[in-house]
């Protein structure tokens, strides 16, 4: 009687494993979709080098992983809205004076505030989100620079949404067009003016080995109050001590190839140190996920074999309907 209580007791253990197991399983499927539902969902970052980011496009371009094929993009039938107000306000500008162009149309058009959506956000939307903007509804860094590239990417302009994020600061984002006669060059579309070095025009990468060296200029030439031009270069130095970030531009044309696979949401090609890395909580969830899945396989595993031994020494499968344990154990010896 004790062994058939045993290997009574050794089938359920078997089958509360399994269960155990299934409910963590379960479990790290739900944490998947809450890490697929934050704004940055565990973002992947790509290390490349500045001279990579300093290429000249031909015009299609890339960045580690990421791709800007420009040609395709000039002819995206979802890009189309994005052309033709390209088109009806700033003609066939190319380079730095179309991303001027557009700049200042979005900028009458558009107060600095925050917006409902960002490209960031899981069901973003570009045309309904150029359309509010277009309308008037506010936005920041992050929403102008999303518009513009997509504007220039849409006529065939070489251009790539670029974000600054220093260490211990909060980041900018602007966009980088690219330029026949001055190259790759930065446009901030929120405050109207370029990001240069103190000799020339140059990207982010290629600024970032000499923040000293950057200065903010406005568009047209004008000279800014002393005050001003000094506050935005020194705000401009401090973000490009630390690292420049591409995301890929699915993120903000929505058409085209996806780098990033579910359930990350975004892939980012990073030129600089390597200090930049996921917020706390994503981090946890993207080492949790995969140990509780695979702790949960495990389980079912132990269960299923420890079932499966006690079928083989019992001969046929343990009745639920048994008698209890304690009444067979108190039996006498037979």
């Amino acid at each position: 009687m004790v062994l058939y209580s045993e290997l009574f007791r050794a089938r359920y253990a078997g089958r509360s494993w399994a269960v155990s197991g299934a409910g963590l399983i379960a479990l790290a499927f739900g944490l998947l979709l809450i890490l697929k539902a934050l704004p940055y969902s565990s973002v992947r970052l790509a290390p490349v080098e500045a001279l990579e980011a300093a290429r000249a496009p031909t015009p299609d371009f890339a960045l580690g992983p990421l791709r800007w094929p420009v040609g395709e993009l000039a002819a995206a039938p979802a890009l189309r809205p994005f052309r033709d107000a390209m088109r009806a306000t700033c003609g066939d500008a190319k380079g730095v004076p179309a991303a001027i162009c557009a700049t200042c149309v979005l900028s009458q058009r558009t107060p600095i505030g925050d917006p409902t959506s960002e490209f960031v956000n899981t069901r973003f939307d570009p045309v309904a989100h150029f359309e509010r903007h277009l309308a008037g509804a506010p936005g920041h860094c992050l929403t102008r620079s999303a518009i513009l590239a997509t504007q220039l990417l849409a006529v065939g302009v070489p251009a790539r949404v670029v974000q600054l994020v220093p260490a211990r600061a909060k980041g900018h984002t602007l966009v980088e067009v690219w330029d026949d006669t001055l190259g790759w060059t930065m446009v901030d579309p929120s405050t109207g003016g370029f990001v240069t070095g103190a000799a020339r025009r140059a990207s982010a990468a290629d600024l970032l080995a000499d923040p000293a060296s950057v200065e903010w200029k406005p568009f047209g030439g004008a000279s800014p109050a002393t005050s001003e031009s000094e506050a935005k270069k020194h705000y401009f130095q401090a973000l490009l001590a630390g690292n420049v970030l591409y995301p890929e531009p699915w993120l903000y044309l929505r058409t085209g190839a996806r780098v990033a696979t579910w359930p990350l949401r975004g892939h980012y090609a990073r030129v600089g140190p390597a200090f930049l890395a996921l917020g706390p909580i994503q981090t946890a969830l993207v080492f949790l996920i995969p140990g509780m899945a695979l702790a949960g396989i495990s389980l079912v595993v132990v269960g299923w074999r420890r079932r499966r031994a006690v079928r083989e020494v019992w001969g046929e499968p343990v009745r639920a309907d048994v008698r209890p344990l304690r009444e067979l154990d108190a039996l006498p010896p037979s």
